[in-house]
């Protein structure tokens, strides 16, 4: 499976989760949004610490421009 296929397949998958993850929350009227950053990394960083700051950027980026919503990137390593 090439990169592009795994990318629609992770967000076919992750938009089911986020509408079930939406509907519980909403038919237990807790006021939850779920900003989430999706990282397909093709190399792997040094280390999980820089794994996670890639990630956690991403997510910080979604919640700035647009809360309740997913941002997808690819990583190909240091630039």
């Amino acid at each position: 499976m090439c990169i592009r296929e795994t990318i629609a397949t992770l967000k076919a998958a992750f938009s089911k989760v986020s509408k079930l993850l939406e509907r519980r929350m909403n038919s237990s009227n807790w006021p939850v949004t779920f900003s989430v950053g999706l990282v397909t990394f093709e190399t792997m960083p040094d280390d999980i610490k820089e794994a996670m700051k890639v990630a956690d950027e991403l997510m910080y980026s979604v919640k700035n421009l647009e809360k309740n919503n997913v941002s997808y990137k690819i990583w190909h390593g240091k630039v």
